[in-house]
């Protein structure tokens, strides 16, 4: 899978594990892109043929509200929620597992707003 990980996902050690998985990874330090808001986030991660991994879960489907509105697509938007209880929070290796999971499934992820949580 091809993946753009927002700054809120971008550790080093995730973007590892999933690049040893074959995953082609973009990390926002790669592109030059720290810090941007959310909406050039998207619009790097259009333009470069990427999905999206991210934890900012409202603004992320807000910009997916908006880009579905207008008439576009984007490539996908894999999000991690955080839960209350922060020993339940997926860790990298769960967001491995849950997109490992979601491609063996054949699941379609252009133009959708996918929570990985629900695939650990």
């Amino acid at each position: 899978m091809n993946l753009y990980l927002d700054d809120n996902v971008s550790d080093p050690a995730l973007a590892g594990l999933l690049r040893r998985a074959v995953h082609h990874v973009v990390r926002p330090a790669d592109a030059q892109m720290l810090g941007v808001s959310d909406a050039r986030h998207l619009q790097f991660a259009i333009l470069s043929g990427l999905a999206v991994l991210t934890a900012d879960r409202q603004d992320f489907r807000e910009l997916h509200d908006l880009v579905q509105t207008s008439g576009g697509t984007h490539h996908g938007i894999l999000l991690v929620r955080f839960e209350k209880d922060r020993k339940r929070n997926m860790r990298p290796k769960h967001i491995l597992t849950a997109i490992g999971k979601l491609e063996r499934a054949k699941v379609p992820i252009a133009g959708e707003v996918v929570v990985l949580n629900q695939w650990r």
